[in-house]
């Protein structure tokens, strides 16, 4: 199989419909809860690497091997992938969040999986879970 060669990855928070909790100290904050852990949509710094950027990259292109069956079908695209980080920067979940083919969103989530440490992220000044999506371009190698 042969190695996925990343051209480009960034990093978004995902803007998805949620719940709204009432803080006492913040007021309304949006929140999700994923088994019995919240996790915050709306936060104030965005989850980092913490190894930065680069090793991102690396840790990303590393993990992933392009699918054999998308290669003899000349498939490629991007899979943005739903990535949950604890407030101790752990991922701990991922799931498919938009897929142009489905044969793809197995070695995007592997590769997510594998993933190192983040920087906790801060919604009003507090360290908390949050959600982000993380675009995974598969290009066909030449």
């Amino acid at each position: 199989m042969k190695t996925l060669f990343i051209l480009s990855i960034f990093i978004s928070v995902a803007t998805l419909v949620s719940a709204q909790q009432q803080d006492p100290k913040f007021g309304t904050i949006k929140v999700r809860k994923y088994g019995e852990q919240k996790f915050f949509l709306e936060i104030d710094q965005v989850p980092r690497y913490v190894d930065g950027p680069n090793a991102l990259l690396d840790d990303i292109q590393r993990g992933i091997v392009y699918p054999e069956s998308a290669i003899s079908q000349n498939l490629d695209g991007t899979v943005m992938v739903a990535v949950i980080i604890d407030k101790f920067g752990n991922v701990i979940n991922t799931s498919i969040h938009s897929s142009p083919h489905k044969s793809l969103n197995t070695a995007a989530l592997a590769a997510a999986k594998l993933l190192k440490k983040f920087e906790p992220h801060l919604e009003k000044g507090q360290v908390v879970p949050a959600k982000f999506i993380l675009p995974v371009r598969f290009i066909l190698p030449l």
